[in-house]
Protein backbone atom coordinates (compact mmCIF):
# COMPACT_ATOMS: atom_id res chain seq x y z
CA UNK A 1 0.00 0.00 0.00
CA UNK A 2 3.10 2.61 0.63
CA UNK A 3 4.46 1.85 -2.34
CA UNK A 4 1.08 2.34 -4.22
CA UNK A 5 0.69 5.73 -2.27
CA UNK A 6 4.15 6.87 -3.57
CA UNK A 7 3.38 5.79 -6.94
CA UNK A 8 0.48 7.87 -7.22
CA UNK A 9 2.31 10.95 -5.34
CA UNK A 10 4.65 10.89 -8.41
CA UNK A 11 1.72 10.58 -10.79
CA UNK A 12 0.40 13.42 -9.40
CA UNK A 13 3.43 15.47 -9.84
CA UNK A 14 3.74 14.16 -13.39
CA UNK A 15 0.27 15.68 -14.46
CA UNK A 16 1.32 18.70 -12.66
CA UNK A 17 4.98 19.29 -14.73
CA UNK A 18 3.26 18.49 -18.14
CA UNK A 19 0.56 20.92 -17.10
CA UNK A 20 2.65 23.60 -16.82
CA UNK A 21 4.81 22.37 -20.08
CA UNK A 22 1.69 22.42 -22.09
CA UNK A 23 0.24 25.67 -21.19
CA UNK A 24 3.85 26.87 -21.01
CA UNK A 25 5.59 28.30 -17.68
CA UNK A 26 7.25 31.63 -17.08
CA UNK A 27 11.01 31.79 -16.86
CA UNK A 28 12.38 32.31 -13.60
CA UNK A 29 14.64 34.94 -14.55
CA UNK A 30 17.66 33.29 -12.62
CA UNK A 31 20.46 35.66 -12.43
CA UNK A 32 22.72 33.03 -13.45
CA UNK A 33 20.35 31.27 -16.34
CA UNK A 34 22.88 31.62 -19.02
CA UNK A 35 25.01 29.38 -16.85
CA UNK A 36 22.28 27.08 -16.95
CA UNK A 37 22.25 24.18 -19.37
CA UNK A 38 19.08 22.07 -18.25
CA UNK A 39 16.79 25.35 -18.72
CA UNK A 40 13.32 23.73 -19.14
CA UNK A 41 14.05 21.31 -15.90
CA UNK A 42 15.46 23.98 -13.35
CA UNK A 43 12.42 26.05 -14.28
CA UNK A 44 9.80 23.99 -14.10
CA UNK A 45 11.39 22.32 -11.12
CA UNK A 46 11.60 25.76 -9.56
CA UNK A 47 7.54 26.45 -10.89
CA UNK A 48 6.55 23.56 -8.71
CA UNK A 49 9.18 23.91 -5.59
CA UNK A 50 11.36 20.63 -5.65
CA UNK A 51 14.05 23.13 -6.59
CA UNK A 52 14.26 26.52 -5.77
CA UNK A 53 16.71 29.72 -6.26
CA UNK A 54 18.98 31.45 -4.06
CA UNK A 55 17.56 34.43 -1.98
CA UNK A 56 20.00 36.48 -4.66
CA UNK A 57 18.18 35.66 -7.33
CA UNK A 58 20.62 33.06 -8.62
CA UNK A 59 20.41 29.29 -9.12
CA UNK A 60 23.64 28.37 -8.60
CA UNK A 61 23.65 25.40 -11.48
CA UNK A 62 27.68 24.54 -10.71
CA UNK A 63 27.22 24.00 -6.88
CA UNK A 64 27.34 20.63 -5.55
CA UNK A 65 24.17 18.75 -4.25
CA UNK A 66 24.63 17.14 -0.86
CA UNK A 67 23.19 13.68 0.24
CA UNK A 68 20.56 15.79 2.48
CA UNK A 69 19.65 17.96 -0.13
CA UNK A 70 18.43 15.03 -2.06
CA UNK A 71 16.69 13.68 0.57
CA UNK A 72 14.83 17.14 0.15
CA UNK A 73 14.13 16.85 -3.65
CA UNK A 74 12.97 13.33 -2.98
CA UNK A 75 10.53 13.95 -0.57
CA UNK A 76 9.20 17.02 -2.35
CA UNK A 77 8.43 15.10 -5.83
CA UNK A 78 6.73 12.44 -3.48
CA UNK A 79 4.72 14.45 -1.92
CA UNK A 80 4.83 18.26 -2.41
CA UNK A 81 5.70 21.26 -0.01
CA UNK A 82 3.50 20.97 2.36
CA UNK A 83 4.29 17.59 3.72
CA UNK A 84 5.17 18.05 7.80
CA UNK A 85 9.05 16.78 7.98
CA UNK A 86 8.82 17.04 11.43
CA UNK A 87 6.56 14.02 12.43
CA UNK A 88 9.64 12.00 11.42
CA UNK A 89 12.70 14.08 13.56
CA UNK A 90 12.61 11.71 16.75
CA UNK A 91 12.97 8.81 13.92
CA UNK A 92 16.77 9.08 15.05
CA UNK A 93 17.75 7.05 12.06
CA UNK A 94 21.35 8.44 12.22
CA UNK A 95 23.53 10.71 14.56
CA UNK A 96 24.81 13.11 12.06
CA UNK A 97 21.92 15.02 10.30
CA UNK A 98 21.53 18.60 11.16
CA UNK A 99 18.13 19.84 12.46
CA UNK A 100 16.99 21.48 9.38
CA UNK A 101 17.30 18.09 7.02
CA UNK A 102 16.35 15.19 9.99
CA UNK A 103 12.57 14.90 8.68
CA UNK A 104 13.61 14.44 5.21
CA UNK A 105 16.44 12.54 5.57
CA UNK A 106 14.06 10.43 8.58
CA UNK A 107 10.94 10.24 5.97
CA UNK A 108 13.34 8.72 3.02
CA UNK A 109 15.11 5.88 5.16
CA UNK A 110 11.38 5.17 6.54
CA UNK A 111 10.80 4.27 2.60
CA UNK A 112 13.76 2.44 1.90
CA UNK A 113 14.66 5.48 -0.48
CA UNK A 114 18.26 6.25 1.00
CA UNK A 115 20.65 4.16 3.73
CA UNK A 116 23.69 5.32 5.36
CA UNK A 117 27.44 4.65 5.37
CA UNK A 118 26.71 2.41 8.81
CA UNK A 119 27.59 3.13 11.98
CA UNK A 120 24.34 5.27 12.37
CA UNK A 121 26.79 7.91 9.90
CA UNK A 122 24.85 9.26 7.01
CA UNK A 123 26.69 11.76 5.75
CA UNK A 124 24.69 14.50 4.96
CA UNK A 125 26.88 17.06 3.66
CA UNK A 126 29.02 14.89 1.44
CA UNK A 127 28.28 15.73 -2.49
CA UNK A 128 25.42 12.76 -3.72
CA UNK A 129 27.34 10.92 -6.80
CA UNK A 130 25.68 9.93 -9.78
CA UNK A 131 25.11 6.21 -8.84
CA UNK A 132 23.64 7.64 -5.25
CA UNK A 133 21.45 9.93 -6.97
CA UNK A 134 20.13 7.18 -9.20
CA UNK A 135 19.75 4.86 -6.41
CA UNK A 136 17.98 6.90 -4.43
CA UNK A 137 15.49 8.36 -7.61
CA UNK A 138 14.91 4.39 -8.77
CA UNK A 139 14.20 3.59 -5.23
CA UNK A 140 11.66 6.22 -4.87
CA UNK A 141 9.79 5.05 -7.98
CA UNK A 142 9.60 1.66 -6.27
CA UNK A 143 12.65 -0.26 -8.02
CA UNK A 144 15.50 -2.47 -5.89
CA UNK A 145 12.92 -4.30 -3.85
CA UNK A 146 14.78 -7.49 -4.30
CA UNK A 147 18.27 -7.85 -2.62
CA UNK A 148 19.58 -9.95 -5.31
CA UNK A 149 19.48 -7.24 -7.99
CA UNK A 150 22.14 -5.11 -6.15
CA UNK A 151 25.29 -7.10 -6.68
CA UNK A 152 27.42 -3.89 -7.55
CA UNK A 153 25.13 -1.60 -6.59
CA UNK A 154 26.29 2.01 -8.20
CA UNK A 155 26.43 -0.61 -12.05
CA UNK A 156 22.70 -1.61 -11.13
CA UNK A 157 21.50 1.28 -9.80
CA UNK A 158 23.25 3.70 -13.19
CA UNK A 159 21.59 0.80 -15.45
CA UNK A 160 18.49 1.05 -14.35
CA UNK A 161 18.49 4.81 -14.23
CA UNK A 162 19.40 4.72 -17.52
CA UNK A 163 16.80 1.97 -18.46
CA UNK A 164 13.79 3.65 -16.92
CA UNK A 165 14.87 7.24 -18.68
CA UNK A 166 16.36 9.11 -15.21
CA UNK A 167 19.87 9.58 -17.52
CA UNK A 168 18.93 10.55 -20.44
CA UNK A 169 21.00 9.37 -23.92
CA UNK A 170 22.65 13.01 -23.86
CA UNK A 171 23.72 12.98 -20.41
CA UNK A 172 27.45 12.04 -19.73
CA UNK A 173 27.82 11.14 -16.09
CA UNK A 174 30.14 9.27 -13.92
CA UNK A 175 29.44 6.60 -11.49
CA UNK A 176 31.41 7.76 -8.06
CA UNK A 177 31.22 11.64 -9.30
CA UNK A 178 29.65 14.34 -7.31
CA UNK A 179 26.85 16.04 -9.29
CA UNK A 180 25.79 19.71 -9.65
CA UNK A 181 22.34 21.09 -8.98
CA UNK A 182 22.16 21.54 -13.01
CA UNK A 183 22.34 17.57 -13.42
CA UNK A 184 20.47 16.68 -10.31
CA UNK A 185 17.13 18.89 -12.00
CA UNK A 186 17.62 16.93 -15.51
CA UNK A 187 17.43 13.46 -13.76
CA UNK A 188 14.82 14.60 -11.13
CA UNK A 189 12.85 16.21 -14.32
CA UNK A 190 13.48 12.93 -16.28
CA UNK A 191 12.03 10.86 -13.11
CA UNK A 192 8.83 12.68 -13.17
CA UNK A 193 8.38 12.63 -17.20
CA UNK A 194 10.27 10.13 -18.48
CA UNK A 195 10.47 7.18 -15.72
CA UNK A 196 7.16 5.05 -14.79
CA UNK A 197 6.90 4.12 -11.04
CA UNK A 198 6.42 0.69 -10.11
CA UNK A 199 5.03 -1.60 -7.54
CA UNK A 200 6.82 -5.06 -7.13
CA UNK A 201 5.32 -8.68 -6.95
CA UNK A 202 7.19 -10.60 -3.88
CA UNK A 203 5.57 -13.40 -4.94
CA UNK A 204 5.96 -13.39 -8.78
CA UNK A 205 9.34 -11.66 -8.11
CA UNK A 206 8.23 -9.09 -10.79
CA UNK A 207 7.51 -4.99 -11.12
CA UNK A 208 4.64 -4.01 -12.61
CA UNK A 209 2.58 -1.23 -13.03
CA UNK A 210 -1.17 -0.64 -12.71
CA UNK A 211 -2.16 1.17 -15.70
CA UNK A 212 0.75 -0.83 -18.11
CA UNK A 213 0.48 -4.43 -16.19
CA UNK A 214 3.03 -6.86 -15.74
CA UNK A 215 3.95 -6.98 -19.35
CA UNK A 216 5.19 -3.53 -18.89
CA UNK A 217 7.77 -4.72 -16.38
CA UNK A 218 8.48 -8.05 -18.25
CA UNK A 219 9.31 -5.65 -21.83
CA UNK A 220 11.41 -3.58 -19.36
CA UNK A 221 13.37 -5.97 -18.30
Amino acid sequence: MRNLKRALSLALAFVMVMSLMIVGTSAKSYTDADKIDNQVAVEILGEIGVMIGNDDGSFAPDRDVTRAEMAVIITRILYGNNMNVDQFKDMNTFTDVPDWAEGFVNLCASLDIIAGRGNGIFDPDATVTTAEAALMLTRALGYFKNNAEFGNWALAAMKRATQAGIIGGDMVLQANEGLDRDDVAQMTFNTLTKAVPVQYNELLDVYYNEKKGITYALTFY
